[in-house]
């Protein structure tokens, strides 16, 4: 990992926001009033949000390999 990136005031907040995910699936899983029907569409509803959040983030990380790809079978 890029150490100048990591220490970042914005490297920070997305870390905190991972942090709030973990304990919101944590929560979901062991709460003992929701069925497990009830789990896995929370889960569901959750993980939809965290990749749409991250899908600016991959489709800069796939570009950045195709290009790096293309430079090194050149």
């Amino acid at each position: 990992m890029h150490v100048q990136t990591t220490q970042t005031k914005r490297f920070a907040q997305n870390f905190k926001c991972c942090e709030w995910y973990f304990t919101e699936i944590d929560t979901i899983t062991n709460d003992a009033y929701l069925t497990d029907e009830e789990k896995l569409a929370a889960l569901d509803e959750l993980e939809d949000k965290i990749l749409t959040l991250a899908a600016p983030f991959l489709a800069v990380a796939t570009t950045i390999k195709m290009n790096k790809g293309r430079m090194t079978n050149d």
